[in-house]
């Protein structure tokens, strides 16, 4: 269940995930001893700058990667010749 994408985090800390049926955390019943899905009603999935993904070394990071903006130099320029 690691390599899924993370949607956000529950409020003691545990990792929320997807599937067709909702959003959902993993649980461990310790009687049972196995893990089952506690699906989440009223969770509303954040704006995908958030989400996380696993990339190739195993290691969790942002799926959608931030560019900065370039500014063009030009308008610069000009405001420097203008003011002579």
């Amino acid at each position: 269940m690691t390599d899924k994408i993370i949607y956000g985090s529950y409020v003691n800390g545990e990792n929320i995930y997807k599937d067709r049926n909702g959003f959902y955390v993993v649980r461990y019943h310790w009687q049972h001893k196995k893990d089952y899905k506690l699906y989440l009603k009223n969770f509303k999935a954040p704006p995908k700058d958030n989400w996380l993904c696993k990339n190739e070394k195993g290691y969790y990071r942002l799926c959608v990667s931030k560019r900065a903006s370039r500014k063009s130099s030009k308008k610069s320029s000009k405001r420097q010749s203008r003011k002579k």
